[in-house]
């Protein structure tokens, strides 16, 4: 039995009723039985407004012809008043099941074997030992597969062609995708010329039969069957080898953007927009073992003008901006991302210097239009270290290299180590030529094994669950704590300053660089030690002689510290008593005219002793988002006020807000409940994208070719949509694919 899964889509439309709308399903034999039936609907009025429901037709009827079923969908809508003047839309799923004749059984051609399946998402170790040294030679197929991601089936032929039979000088082939609810026919990207086993070179993608199986399908257990043809006649076929494969569920990376208004040497740029910084996620998203990257929401930093121009690794201008962005990532367990502007000419382009990117601990930032940056500034957040580099021509040597990145036999230091295989464009990746981006060779970046299977030990954990449900594996759960983000700088001559830090209860961040001979320490009232840490360099600087020293460690900070202490090894180089936290007043209100909520704050001394200092205190504003997670509004400001957009409110009526007010490290803080007085409509804005850029830019829009669309849709706080279930339609109304991406191959082989 044959099942096939479709969906009809019924444009919005008013007039008449109910509509009619066909499609033929082919199969590759004559159907004896056949029939169609309603597997699942969405349906609504035009205008999306709530009403009163009158009457619904659907009906599915077929009709069997030859080798193929023939649909109809029949789709009405009403309301109350029986009339067809209302505008209607619906997506009717029909699930097709065929029964049908027997194969017949053609000849197999003994001279035409199909001797292996290499399964690959990026990159895969198959026939490892004819290329890496016994060290590194690992079984077939041994990295685990990523549900929901795309995937590679390139399939290995020996060919005999001095066994007397017919030549084949042109070699095609099918591939079918067997799931639990359905099997898929795929065809190979191009046909080949076959030849020996012996013969194939795996770094060529054309001597491989080439299959590429959209993420739809990578689900659960599955079983790939495939058989090869003589191009030309398809009844010269090899015999079917199965191969069953699995499918692992992984979290996204959920990524927060936020877009920087640079206003630095002598520039004014605006802050990129999420729409033109989601072409920079493509390589992320090929190359991570993740379904792809969720983006949980977009705001942006205005006026930011420290020099950006680095010598070394997370220079002033990035700290500083780090610094910024980690006041706005509240208790959130997401990557929180900063996206630097690009000029239009030459002369206003900002000016890096060696080192265009940075992360530091659980923020990161880099520019905009910089694909493998952004990948390799997120592999640092999520716990990567450099990879070394010994070629000074091609590469820069980091400061901090990973010590237990593999020598891959005799390929470069930072080589992949194996073959990587791009399912975008069909291209193999040989270890000779191409470099792991959390490297710095300055072109032809991929990912290694190694890479990917560090990344895949920490993307569940870490990518945290804020506008998509992700799965924890594993024991570890992580809660909440009251978190001291701390932010120290030590000089040379050991003088320790403590810049306005905040603490409250967030979740620990636990990715660490090396560690220093600096500690803090906290103490009770009565000096008695509560916890001790000790300080690690940022993951990326490796500037461990470098001075200043600047520390930005998530510490958790016991509720009845009262001291802390900095240390190396023995020598105390700093202490501080802490007073208790400040009172903090907090008044709420809607502007109706302006359609903001304005809120005012203030804060005081509890401590006699130093009530009379009452300008000193920093402040940070904080909303809570529909999951629960606090998210600051903007960075820390000495300001009493701001005003909040409706737009954080979402679908929702009502939303926290809260301020926390630092007099140094002790923080206090207040909160109010914000009521919407009228619900503010949810609109959703759809982006497409291809690995060249936005497609859909009005200004400057990226030509669709042969490649890969992937489209993204998010609402007014630039939350990306869960779950939407996207569906592809051609001109006519059918269905020709589904999930976030497409390959416009499938239009032009149709």
């Amino acid at each position: 039995m044959e099942f096939r899964r479709k969906a009809v889509q019924f444009e919005s439309l008013s007039g008449s009723g109910p509509r009619v709308q066909s499609f033929t399903e082919v199969f590759p034999r004559n159907v004896r039985q056949g029939t169609a039936g309603l597997a699942g609907y969405s349906i609504g009025f035009g205008d999306r407004n709530d009403r009163d429901f009158g009457e619904l037709q659907i009906e599915v009827n077929s009709n069997i012809n030859s080798t193929a079923v023939e649909v109809d969908v029949t789709f009405g809508l009403r309301d109350w008043s029986g009339e067809w003047d209302d505008e209607y839309f619906g997506l009717i799923e029909v699930l097709v099941l065929a029964e049908l004749d027997a194969a017949e059984v053609s000849p197999i051609r003994e001279d035409l074997q199909v001797t292996g399946m290499e399964i690959t998402q990026a990159t895969q170790f198959f026939r490892s030992e004819n290329h890496l040294d016994s060290e590194n030679v690992r079984p077939d197929n041994s990295i685990p597969l990523v549900a929901d991601k795309t995937t590679g089936v390139r399939v290995y032929v020996d060919y005999d062609v001095a066994s007397g039979l017919p030549p084949i000088t042109d070699l095609s082939g099918e591939l079918e995708v067997i799931t639990p609810t359905e099997t898929v026919l795929i065809t190979p990207t191009a046909t080949i010329s076959p030849q020996r086993d012996s013969a194939i070179d795996r770094g060529q993608h054309s001597h491989t039969l080439n299959f590429i199986v959209a993420e739809s399908y990578c689900r659960g257990a599955i079983q790939f069957r495939c058989r090869v043809f003589d191009a030309s006649d398809a009844t010269q076929v090899s015999a079917f080898v199965s191969q069953n494969v699995r499918f692992y569920d992984m979290a996204p990376v959920n990524l927060f953007v936020v877009g920087v208004n640079y206003t630095g040497q002598g520039l004014n740029l605006p802050a990129p927009t999420l729409a033109d910084f989601l072409p920079d996620l493509w390589f992320t998203e090929q190359t991570f073992p993740i379904p792809g990257v969720v983006v949980t929401g977009y705001t942006t930093i205005d006026n930011f003008s420290e020099d950006m121009n680095a010598s070394t690794p997370c220079a002033k201008g990035f700290t500083e901006l780090n610094k910024l962005i980690r006041d706005l990532k509240g208790d959130s367990k997401d990557i929180y991302y900063g996206v630097l502007p690009d000029g239009d000419e030459d002369e206003d382009q900002i000016d890096f210097g060696s080192y265009s990117g940075c992360a530091s601990n659980s923020v990161a930032s880099g520019p905009i239009a910089a694909p493998i940056i952004t990948a390799h500034e997120i592999g640092h957040r999520l716990g990567r270290s450099h990879v070394p580099c010994d070629f000074p021509s091609r590469c820069d040597a980091p400061g901090n290299p990973d010590e237990n990145y593999p020598s891959y036999g005799n390929y470069p230091s930072d080589s992949i180590g194996e073959f990587g295989y791009d399912t975008v464009d069909n291209q193999v990746l040989s270890p000779a030529e191409r470099f792991d981006f959390m490297g710095y060779s300055r072109k032809n970046r991929w990912i290694s094994p190694y890479t990917y299977s560090g990344l895949m030990q920490q993307t569940d954990s870490t990518a945290g669950g804020s506008a998509a449900t992700t799965q924890q594996r594993g024991s570890w759960n992580p809660t909440k704590t009251n978190i001291l983000f701390l932010d120290l700088v030590i000089d040379r001559q050991r003088r320790v300053t403590r810049r306005t830090s905040f603490h409250y209860p967030a979740f620990d961040y636990n990715y660490k660089g090396k560690a220093t001979a600096f500690s803090v320490e906290f103490l009770d009232e009565c000096r008695n030690v509560l916890a001790c840490f000790t300080l690690h360099e940022e993951i990326q600087c490796g500037c461990h002689h470098c001075w200043p020293r600047n520390f930005t460690p998530e510490l958790p900070m016991p509720p009845n510290a009262r001291w802390l202490l900095v240390w190396e090894d023995e020598e105390l180089l700093y202490e501080e008593c802490l007073p208790h936290p400040p009172s903090v007043a907090i008044d709420c209100n809607f502007d109706q005219r302006r359609q903001l909520f304005e809120i005012n704050w203030t804060a005081t001394h509890i401590d006699e002793s130093i009530a009379e200092k009452r300008d000193d205190f920093w402040y940070l504003t904080q909303w809570q988002d529909v999951d629960g997670t606090w998210r600051g509004w903007m960075p820390r400001t000495q300001e009493r006020r701001t005003f909040i957009s409706t737009r954080l409110f979402g679908k929702r009526r009502t939303m926290k807000v809260r301020v926390l007010a630092s007099s140094g490290v002790a923080t206090g803080v207040n909160e109010c409940l914000l009521h919407l007085p009228t619900p503010v409509p949810a609109t959703v804005s759809i982006v497409l994208t291809s690995d060249s850029g936005r497609v859909d830019n009005p200004d400057n829009p990226v030509p669709l070719t042969n490649g890969i669309v992937r489209v993204h849709a998010f609402d007014d706080a630039g939350r990306s949509v869960s779950n939407p279930g996207f569906v592809w339609f051609n001109e006519a109304g059918q269905q020709i694919g589904r999930g976030h991406r497409f390959d416009l191959k499938q239009v032009q082989a149709n």
